[in-house]
């Protein structure tokens, strides 16, 4: 393995489509949508999501359990900007409770 060599997690330099500054992040949407989401410090510094993600990225000391919800967050405001909204989650069917006498196995 060579020092100059990339870690298999890092992303290549990608030019914006837009502007043509290199991205912070590029990423496909979700499966099936055919959107291809672009974090660009130049273009989407006006967006809140993106603009949050953005300071998180360039803090020296950053949390790492923020990730998540900041890439999602930023994931949703781009497909918002592309026509498409998240779902939400379906609520589990009601069922009704076990009658009661019923022992369950390995109890009792």
């Amino acid at each position: 393995m060579r020092p100059a060599e990339r870690d298999a997690e890092e992303q290549p330099a990608r030019p914006c489509s837009r502007c043509g500054v290199d991205l912070l992040l590029h990423w496909h949407g979700p499966l099936g949508t055919g959107v291809w989401m672009e974090l660009c410090v130049a273009c989407e510094a006006h967006r809140p999501a993106a603009r949050a993600f953005i300071r998180w990225h360039r803090d020296a000391d950053r949390d790492p359990r923020a990730l998540p919800q900041l890439f999602e967050d930023w994931e949703a405001e781009t497909m918002r900007a592309h026509g498409w909204v998240r779902a939400k989650e379906p609520e589990a069917p009601f069922s009704p409770p076990a009658p009661p006498g019923l022992t369950p196995r390995g109890r009792g």
